[in-house]
């Protein structure tokens, strides 16, 4: 969001950008654990995912098409200075000495390519280590996965048997040849599986505790705010994400419509949504 913002006011990605996602991630933390210890693990278990992706990332080299085709590119061109909103890249790409791929480049949706360009802005990273986001990814998928599926899916089965259902849903053959590469196929899924585990618990969960917008309860708008990211997520990485995306809401909506549940949160967190994707999908939709 940051660099979508600075795109439209015509500033190119740069280090502060990360800089200031990582701020506004810590005070996130800072407000969410209830004592220091509690925030002291969980820092360092991110601390922990960030560093070994990073050099897990860095230690192989994407031998993929559409990572060195299009993907790599991409992400280069948005760190060395590109515009996709204001410059031409028919014109721009040339004089960095890229003379190939504009219509995919041009085209495509860049929500991977620049998170991959602010962490290739830094000076410790290389363009190979950016692969971390997929690392990053997965981990939190995982761990979102169990979370779900021990409190509201399969709360009466064992630690053991949710490890293994969230193991069988993350790491499927998709992630398992692209986790290595520039392919956003597994961030798409990565994406798409948060969304359909948010909508699961906030269904299992409603007649517990109201899980709605309006609720001032911190948990039930943290619920919320993974639905509206998850969904900008998902429809930003690819073409088909956004198609994805239609069909979810449209069959949520019908389910809702059926059991005659109320439809105001759905309805703000969609116009959430659409307002985000505007902002930061202006290139290419």
């Amino acid at each position: 969001l940051v660099s979508s913002l600075g795109f439209i006011f015509n500033f190119s990605i740069n280090p502060s950008y990360f800089y200031i996602s990582i701020l506004v991630s810590i005070l996130i933390l800072v407000i969410k654990s209830k004592t220091y210890d509690e925030f002291i693990k969980q820092f360092f278990i991110i601390f922990i995912i960030f560093i070994s992706s990073f050099i897990i990332s860095n230690a192989f080299i994407d031998v993929s098409w559409d990572g060195r085709f299009y993907h790599y590119t991409t992400a280069l061109l948005l760190k060395l200075g590109w515009n996709p909103i204001y410059d031409n890249i028919y014109s721009f790409a040339p004089k960095v000495g890229i003379f190939h791929n504009y219509p995919w480049i041009e085209s495509y949706p860049k929500f991977t390519e620049i998170i991959m360009a602010n962490l290739y802005s830094l000076k410790i990273s290389s363009m190979d280590s950016i692969k971390q986001i997929n690392f990053i990814l997965m981990a939190i998928s995982f761990m979102y996965s169990y979370w779900v599926l021990s409190l509201a899916f399969f709360e009466k089965k064992s630690k053991l048997f949710n490890l293994f259902t969230s193991f069988l849903l993350v790491y499927n053959p998709i992630v398992i040849c692209q986790i290595l590469t520039l392919c956003n196929d597994l961030i798409l899924y990565f994406n798409f599986l948060i969304l359909i585990l948010t909508i699961i618990y906030i269904e299992k969960t409603k007649n517990k505790n109201e899980i709605t917008l309006q609720n001032k309860n911190f948990h039930n708008i943290e619920i919320w705010t993974i639905f509206i990211i998850s969904s900008i997520f998902l429809a930003s990485t690819k073409f088909t994400g956004a198609l994805y995306l239609a069909i979810i809401y449209f069959c949520y909506f019908i389910y809702l419509i059926i059991l005659k549940s109320k439809l105001k949160s759905f309805i703000l967190s969609i116009l959430i949504t659409s307002i985000t994707l505007f902002i930061t999908n202006i290139n290419p939709y």
